[in-house]
């Protein structure tokens, strides 16, 4: 095993060992092409990474992370005053994208699937990363679906087809 490969290695191998810390996303193949450790096809090669902790005094610590998917909470549109909330989105954009709701709030988001596939995950840069414990399930049919957001933190999804194109956002959800 070449250094850069070692290296690689051995700083997955730190993240695997914190994985069980605190909560944790999966890096597939794509991302792991660039070490040298990555397989070819879906799901080969795919390692856990632990998500960012949350600010210190914020009630999410340990539990999501503060930002994601180009979303905080002091740039999403404020619907915690609201009950129930669409999502809606065509071409290649959800509105809204980042949006701030209480705990309990019902999420519905609306648009073709088939042309634009829904799935809880986070824009890395290069790729993206699943994320295991996302209330937004991985739907490529239908033309709606509705959650009730029953956790508090940041939750993302995208398009995985669209996301560098801007087809990301995320769901804020707030103990207050």
């Amino acid at each position: 095993m070449d250094r850069r490969k070692s290296a690689a290695f051995g700083a997955f191998a730190g993240l695997l060992a914190v994985s069980s810390l605190v909560g944790c996303v999966s890096v597939c193949a794509d991302e792991l092409e660039s070490t040298g450790l990555g397989g070819s096809g879906p799901g080969r090669g795919c390692v856990p990474i632990p998500l960012p902790r949350s600010e210190a005094g914020d009630p999410n610590v340990g539990v999501r992370p503060v930002e994601a998917n180009g979303c905080s909470a002091s740039a999403a549109t404020d619907k915690t005053a609201e009950p129930k909330i669409t999502i809606t989105f065509d071409d290649v954009t959800y509105d809204p994208r980042c949006v701030r709701v209480k705990l309990g709030t019902v999420v519905t988001v609306t648009g073709d699937f088939a042309k634009h596939h829904l799935w809880g995950g986070y824009d890395m840069g290069t790729g993206t990363a699943n994320d295991a414990d996302s209330p937004f399930p991985y739907k490529d049919s239908g033309m709606s679906f509705t959650v009730t957001m029953s956790r508090n933190g940041t939750f993302p999804y995208l398009c995985p087809e669209h996301f560098k194109q801007g087809m990301e956002g995320a769901v804020i959800v707030e103990l207050r």
